[in-house]
């Protein structure tokens, strides 16, 4: 009886061992059945329109910032290109208020100015050579006072016309000025919306993704904010180990995939 349990003893203790060895040989990394969940990210524009390119498909791989479908943009392109002219106009008139007159036109002012000056002379020197006759009692004194008016009236000539000049080199009033501002200010706020309308005709990848599904096909009319297709990003994620098992992790499981 002792010869039998003691070869039982041995055979026990040699199958322990085997079994030992066979797990220093390869260790099985613990693993817990469990499941993670995503949250799709559905990509629309804010704009209807007729789509006229779907550049993804179901299943694809995309990165971010990737073109995933285009809508017609013709109406928000032709919005944004008279906008830009608007824009530009508003911003020439007011550039156009903040100066003075053109060159050629302050040459025009000078040019008058140089010929009142001349006739002004040319009256002061009439009236010196009446006002002699007069003396010698060749002229009348009525023929005297017409030579004088004609020469007061030249040199009133002269100061309106420089007058002109000054005002010529000046800007538009402050007024005209801080209105035409404003209407620029305007026109490039509307620049900017049309330029966005028409960016929402084009919708990317928001992030590395996948794309799970396509609702419409070229051609076929998008509704205003209706969804055209949604991508799940890639996500990891640590789930609570069951109670009494130990992962590698500090006590979590790791798990990494795609809705």
């Amino acid at each position: 009886m002792r010869s039998v349990w003691s070869h039982r003893a041995i055979g026990a203790a040699l199958l322990a061992g085997a079994a030992a060895l066979g797990a220093c040989g390869s260790k099985a990394d613990p693993a817990w059945a469990g499941y993670v969940e995503g949250e799709y990210v559905y990509v629309a524009s804010p704009i209807a329109g007729a789509l006229t390119t779907l550049a993804v498909r179901r299943g694809d791989e995309v990165k971010r910032g990737a073109p995933l479908f285009a809508l017609d943009d013709q109406a928000e392109r032709a919005a944004r290109e008279e906008a830009a002219a608007r824009a530009s106009g508003a911003g020439a008139q007011a550039a156009d208020l903040a100066k003075g007159k053109r060159d050629q036109e302050i040459a025009v002012v000078q040019a008058q100015i140089a010929q009142a000056r001349a006739q002004a002379v040319q009256a002061s020197a009439e009236l010196a050579r009446q006002e002699a006759l007069v003396k010698q009692g060749f002229v009348s004194a009525s023929r005297l006072d017409d030579v004088r008016a004609a020469a007061r009236q030249a040199r009133a000539r002269v100061v309106e016309l420089e007058a002109s000049l000054r005002v010529a080199q000046l800007p538009a009033r402050s007024d005209e000025r801080t209105a035409a501002a404003a209407s620029t200010d305007a026109a490039r706020s509307a620049l900017d919306q049309a330029r966005w309308r028409e960016e929402q005709k084009r919708q990317s990848a928001p992030a590395d993704a996948r794309v799970a599904d396509t609702f419409y096909r070229a051609g076929e009319w998008v509704g205003l904010a209706h969804r055209a297709g949604r991508v799940s990003a890639p996500f990891t994620e640590h789930l609570p180990a069951p109670a009494g098992a130990r992962g590698p992790a500090g006590g979590h499981l790791r798990a990494t995939g795609r809705p």
